[in-house]
């Protein structure tokens, strides 16, 4: 049908940007990649320029648009990597590098968190995102 919906769907994930659009039957109409560099490891700390990430999502949304009729796109939904923290500031510009999934470096928080939070909660990983925020907060700079 040349005037259904269409859809975009959009995945960050730690090599690389994904982007597809489908119709209102779940056809795909397009898809655009973006690689993206592997993140900064050093020992527990594991981090990654979101500048990166609106790089490629700009060309795979460049590319994605000029497959589609851009008229017809009703919803949007983005999906990231699970655990991943990152601060922004009221317009959304970053603030710190993302802290990734996998950064552990939060073990001060994550032992206080334990003290409080019951054993089986999920906040209680050294990659969950609460002790990576509270880490965050005693080490940003607030100026």
């Amino acid at each position: 049908m040349p005037d259904s919906p269409i859809y975009i769907g959009i995945d960050i994930g730690t090599s690389g940007l994904r982007a597809c659009a489908i119709d209102d039957q779940a056809r795909q109409l397009a898809e655009a990649r973006a690689p993206l560099p592997a993140p900064r490891v050093d020992g527990a700390a594991i981090e990654q320029d979101p500048n990166l990430w609106r790089e490629a999502l700009q060309r795979v949304l460049s590319a994605l648009l000029g497959q589609i009729e851009v008229q017809r796109v009703v919803a949007l939904a983005i999906d990231g990597t699970s655990g991943t923290v990152l601060l922004t500031d009221t317009r959304g510009e970053p603030l710190t590098p993302a802290l990734m999934y996998n950064d552990a470096r939060a073990t001060q928080q994550l032992a206080r968190i334990r003290q409080v939070a019951p054993p089986d909660s999920p906040v209680n990983a050294p990659s969950a995102g609460l002790p990576k925020i509270c880490w965050l907060a005693k080490h940003v700079d607030r100026n």
